[in-house]
C-alpha cells in the first residue's frame, strides 16, 4: 500500500552534509540549545527533543499517554451490549537519545503526511511538528523553564527574549486573493503552516507570568507583616506546601 509521494534519501543526505550528528549542546560550554518538534501520530500530541541535558544528565524526551481507551462488556446490560470504559492509568513514553539529536529526530519533524513515510522512533511514529505547532512558542517556554527549575535548580527561569521568523505571508489583500490552483495551494500552505502563536500564546503566557509574580509578592508580603522569626519560618513553609500541592 502506497502511503507517500516522495523517498525521503535526498533530504537525509542533504541534512548530512551540513550537520555533523548527533547535535549535543550544553550552556556551561556556552553553545547553543536546539528543540526540535515533531507529533506522535497515535496520541496527536506535539512533542520536543532537546540538544541539552535533562535534571538525571541524560537527554530524553518524556510525555505521557492519556485516555487509553479499553472495550469491556458490561454483565450488568441485560442487552449485553459492548459499552466503553476508560482506563485513567497514564503510561510514561521515555525516548532516550544521551549522544545527542540524531538524523532521526531531524527527520520527525520534517515528515509530512502523504509527501513521506511516518518516522518510527522507539517503537512511536511521528509527523512534522508544524501540524500541531508550527511555531512552537509554548514548547519553547516550558522547556526553557524546565531546564533553570530543575537542571539548574533555580526557583525562576531567567528572562527570555524570543525572535519568531514567520516565512509565510500572513495576510494579503482581498482583490490578490488567487483563482487559479498553483496560487490557491500556496495560499493554503501560507494559512496553514504560518505562524500560529498569535496575540493569545504571547498574552496567556504573559498572563501566566504575570500571577507567578504576583503570588510571590504576596508571599514576601505576609511573611514581612510577622515579626516572630518562629512564625515567619512557620509561614514560609506553609505557603511552600501550599504551593507545591498538586
Amino acid at each position: 500500500m502506497i502511503t507517500s509521494c516522495y523517498d525521503n534519501t535526498p533530504l537525509q543526505k542533504t541534512l548530512k552534509s551540513f550537520a555533523d550528528f548527533p547535535l549535543s549542546t550544553s550552556f556551561k560550554e556556552n553553545q547553543p540549545r536546539l528543540l526540535i518538534t515533531s507529533v506522535d501520530i497515535a496520541e496527536g500530541k506535539t512533542i520536543t527533543f532537546d540538544s541539552y541535558e535533562k535534571a538525571a544528565g541524560i537527554r530524553k524526551t518524556e510525555y505521557y499517554l492519556e485516555n487509553n481507551i479499553n472495550l469491556t462488556r458490561d454483565k450488568r446490560n441485560r442487552k449485553n451490549k459492548t459499552t466503553r470504559s476508560v482506563d485513567r492509568k497514564d503510561k510514561l513514553i521515555t525516548l532516550r537519545y544521551d549522544k545527542g539529536i540524531e538524523l532521526e529526530h531531524v527527520m520527525a519533524s520534517a515528515t509530512l503526511p502523504g509527501f513521506y513515510d511516518p518516522k518510527e522512533i522507539g517503537k512511536r511514529k511521528f509527523w512534522d511538528g508544524g501540524m500541531l505547532s508550527n511555531t512552537p512558542l509554548r514548547e519553547l517556554l516550558q522547556s526553557h523553564r524546565d531546564y533553570w527549575v530543575n537542571v539548574e535548580g533555580r526557583e525562576k527561569a531567567p528572562d527570555l527574549d524570543v525572535y519568531i521568523v514567520n516565512v509565510h505571508t500572513p495576510t494579503m489583500p482581498v482583490k490578490a486573493i488567487p483563482d487559479y490552483y498553483d496560487g490557491v495551494k500556496e495560499r493554503t500552505n501560507d494559512i496553514i503552516f504560518g505562524d500560529k502563536s498569535s496575540r493569545y500564546d504571547q498574552y496567556t503566557a504573559t498572563l501566566i507570568t504575570d500571577y507567578i509574580d504576583f503570588i510571590d509578592h504576596l508571599k514576601k508580603l505576609a511573611i514581612s507583616y510577622n515579626k516572630d522569626n518562629k512564625e515567619k519560618i512557620s509561614l514560609n513553609m506553609n505557603l511552600e506546601n501550599l504551593v507545591q500541592k498538586e
